[in-house]
């Protein structure tokens, strides 16, 4: 039997909009995202475990790592982890 994904957890990955976005709407856009993503499956409308926004592993690549990094660093009473792969720090640090 062939099983996506991991038992008990849920996969959400929003993108940003425009370059070096996840300071402004790129992060508002994910966190409205997650926060939907908890009120859908609250209610018990699927056959899953719900999603609890408030116990994230934020991950991402290149621009998405960013992403990860400016979210979990302003709100790390939600993050579990940080997982990222050439996520840069800092937008000032890059190199267009």
């Amino acid at each position: 039997e062939w099983e996506f994904g991991v038992r008990g957890a849920w996969v959400l990955a929003p993108t940003r909009h425009g370059a070096h976005n996840w300071e402004g709407t790129g992060m508002r856009s994910s966190l409205s995202a997650l926060e939907a993503l908890g009120r859908l499956t609250a209610h018990g409308w699927f056959d899953f475990v719900a999603a609890d926004p408030s116990r994230v592993v934020y991950a991402g690549h290149s621009m998405g790592g960013h992403g990860a990094w400016h979210i979990a660093t302003h709100f790390p009473d939600k993050a579990l982890a940080v997982q990222t792969a050439a996520g840069w720090i800092r937008k000032e640090y890059y190199g267009d």
